[in-house]
């Protein structure tokens, strides 16, 4: 069997398991479904040739599907739950390195163990109640689909009237939740569309602390430790606040954070300022409702 190149007309034998063919001339002709039985046209050493390779090409490719999983089912790269969420709280930390990208992040790896370990140690989350996407090797990685299929891992079953903490350390994460307060200078701040669209909960409450403002940019820093580990500058002080303050409220927790990314740029040496890049980040907190910022944290 023959086909025709509609660029520049040359008759080219027709492959017979193949989806795209490229022509000499450099033209791509699509050739449809790739699983068709093609009739070969006789024609000497060619046409057995070519029947040689598409029973070769079956074979092999019916031995490959029966030994190994496909790559959408892959048990590394995607997310497959073996059991369903736990009833009670629960946590989903997401660390996103890029290490595959130029500027990859150092630190998140570091701040997924730590939140999870303060979760565990200070919140009495179980380790069945929490799910860690990351880019290593115990975890499985946080792809775009994995992403969605943990979110509704963490709503699985949940019932009206729930309490949601989201802890966003990411660049431009000021208004990330699209909530309807923002928490601006020890006072609330309408941050309800002109429109009128309800960006609220349907009985919940939602708090958001995030890492910056829309503007700014989230530090991925080894300022904050003596041995240069590096880590997401609001992970750590959210975590370090929490640690050293057993009753810290909403408002304490935010005005630590403040504080020690304004202490850590302060101690910065005046001959190496050039050379030491100053932490230019505001942490944000926002909320479905407004509340009392006075109010005792708790997860």
């Amino acid at each position: 069997m023959y086909m025709v190149c509609q660029k520049c007309r040359q008759q080219l034998p027709l492959p017979p398991h193949s989806k795209l063919f490229r022509c000499a001339c450099g033209n791509m002709i699509p050739l449809g479904n790739s699983e068709r039985s093609l009739p070969i046209q006789e024609h000497g050493r060619f046409s057995s040739k070519m029947r040689r390779f598409r029973d070769k090409f079956r074979k092999n490719s019916s031995r490959e599907n029966s030994r190994s999983p496909s790559p959408s089912v892959s048990p590394r790269l995607s997310l497959i739950f073996t059991k369903p969420a736990p009833s009670g709280k629960r946590a989903l930390l997401c660390g996103v390195t890029y290490k595959k990208e130029k500027f990859r992040l150092r630190g998140t790896l570091h701040d997924v163990h730590s939140m999870s370990d303060l979760l565990v140690r200070k919140f009495n989350f179980t380790n069945d109640s929490i799910l860690i996407l990351a880019e290593e090797e115990a975890f499985k990685p946080p792809t775009r689909r994995n992403i969605l299929q943990a979110f509704k891992w963490l709503m699985e079953d949940l019932k009206s009237g729930v309490t949601l903490h989201a802890i966003v350390d990411a660049c431009h994460s000021g208004t990330v939740l699209d909530l309807p307060w923002v928490y601006k200078e020890n006072r609330w701040v309408d941050n309800r569309p002109p429109s009128g669209a309800n960006k609220g909960t349907r009985g919940g409450m939602v708090f958001g602390f995030s890492a910056c403002r829309d503007n700014q940019l989230a530090a991925d820093t080894s300022a904050f430790s003596a041995e240069k580990t590096m880590m997401g500058a609001m992970t750590y002080t959210f975590i370090k606040a929490i640690w050293e303050i057993p009753d810290i409220t909403y408002q304490g927790l935010l005005d630590n954070m403040h504080k020690a990314i304004e202490n850590v740029n302060e101690a910065r040496c005046p001959l190496l300022k050039i050379f030491q890049r100053k932490i230019d980040q505001e942490p944000v907190l926002s909320s479905s409702e407004k509340f009392n910022t006075n109010i005792r944290f708790k997860l």
